[in-house]
């Protein structure tokens, strides 16, 4: 079995302990496991072109800088998209821009141009969203706000994935039903149901 393969087969925590003691093996394995989420949430905040290659190296940087500071009881994919979310956020507080507007397409979260929202409407989202059960919220906010993906969330969340993309049918489904009830037109909604970096958790 060669060096390479031999990392495959090594878990998180593994290549973690080895990438502190400066394994370089190590390292490269973990930033090809990493690599997708990385990508993915910065191009759901920055859009495309050359700010996602710049951004993801500087997540990179920065999980590797403070790698020896990972608790482990903390699922490792959260850790590095929650650096990689601070920073996305940060750049565009830096350019005057606001976060992304994560619409549905099928399965996936991806971002939109950003949208200007109704005040009632933020105001009904918020009703909808306080009506519901505290695990749907969560991974409502987690595939729309943050744009994890579901494999992410459960590892987050310590569910299995079916369980996920349950909770967030489920969510999403009585979200609409809410704003139906408080006499919103669906179709006015659109497809995403909430842009939800709009409510976040600032009204807390």
């Amino acid at each position: 079995m060669g060096r390479a393969a031999l990392y495959a087969d090594f878990t998180e925590k593994e290549l973690i302990d080895r990438s502190v003691r400066g394994d370089r093996a190590a390292q490269e394995e973990l930033v090809r496991r990493l690599e997708p989420l990385v990508r993915s949430t910065c191009r759901r905040y920055l859009g495309g072109g050359p700010d996602v290659d710049d951004a993801a190296q500087e997540v990179f940087l920065r999980v590797f800088r403070n790698l020896y500071r990972w608790d482990g009881r903390r699922p490792v994919y959260s850790w590095v998209a929650a650096i990689a979310i601070n920073l996305c956020r940060t750049l565009l507080l830096e350019r005057g821009r606001r976060g992304p507007v994560l619409e549905t397409n099928g399965d996936t979260a991806v971002s939109a141009a950003p949208v200007e929202v109704d005040e009632e409407l933020a105001d009904a989202l918020r009703a909808a969203l306080a009506e519901l059960r505290p695990e749907y919220r969560r991974v409502l906010e987690l595939f729309h706000l943050e744009g994890l993906p579901y494999e992410t969330i459960a590892e987050m969340l310590d569910r299995p994935v079916g369980t996920i993309k349950t909770w967030l049918h489920r969510a999403r489904a009585t979200v609409a039903r809410s704003l139906v009830a408080a006499g919103w037109d669906p179709t006015t909604v659109g497809s995403s149901l909430v842009p939800l970096e709009t409510l976040s958790h600032r009204d807390d």
